[in-house]
């Protein structure tokens, strides 16, 4: 499936808990979509693993206040995240 979508978009990783994330580094490594993908974790407990072997791959992470991006900000490089409106302060 990789294969055909090389060169063609962007592929979103959508990780289940007990994938084994060193195998995920090494096949998105190979079929060289590490720049063309992003991932989101079911289970957060898996991201400081994957950011150790893969920091420069992105990772989407959720957070309903700013408290939320910074927790994410002491774990990772955050290059995107999604916030919950109804949570912020009005002065964003």
């Amino acid at each position: 499936m990789l294969d055909s979508l090389k060169g063609k978009a962007n592929v979103f990783f959508d990780v289940k808990k007990g994938t084994p994330v060193a195998d995920l580094v090494k096949l998105v490594r190979a079929k060289g979509f590490e720049k063309n993908s992003f991932f989101w974790f079911a289970d957060a407990k898996m991201i400081p693993k994957f950011v150790k072997l893969a920091p420069e791959m992105k990772i989407k992470v959720n957070a309903s206040d700013i408290e939320g991006i910074k927790k994410w900000q002491a774990v990772c490089r955050l290059r995107m995240w999604r916030l919950n409106r109804k949570t912020l302060p009005r002065s964003l």
